[in-house]
């Protein structure tokens, strides 16, 4: 499910996963059951949702297996660190 003013860029795979508005994909990103919050910039190349251990500091997994990203708490859409 994609929200307003989304953009996912070439090559990049989204499977079964949620990104809301003013989110942002990178070229060859692959996502697999992740939800994206609002405004999360997701980098060029980065892997999410394939079995990666959760980074308390930007993401979290949920018990289900869904991998969380947050939107930054300082209203800057930094991106995420891979």
């Amino acid at each position: 499910m994609l929200g307003r003013d989304v953009a996912v860029e070439h090559h990049a795979e989204v499977v079964e996963s949620v990104l809301l508005d003013g989110a942002s994909v990178g070229a060859h990103a692959r996502l697999r059951r992740v939800i994206v919050e609002a405004g999360v910039r997701i980098p060029a190349g980065a892997t999410l949702g394939y079995g990666e251990v959760a980074d308390p500091a930007r993401r979290d997994l949920t018990p289900g297996g869904i991998t969380v990203v947050p939107a930054p708490l300082t209203g800057d859409p930094a991106p995420l660190p891979v």
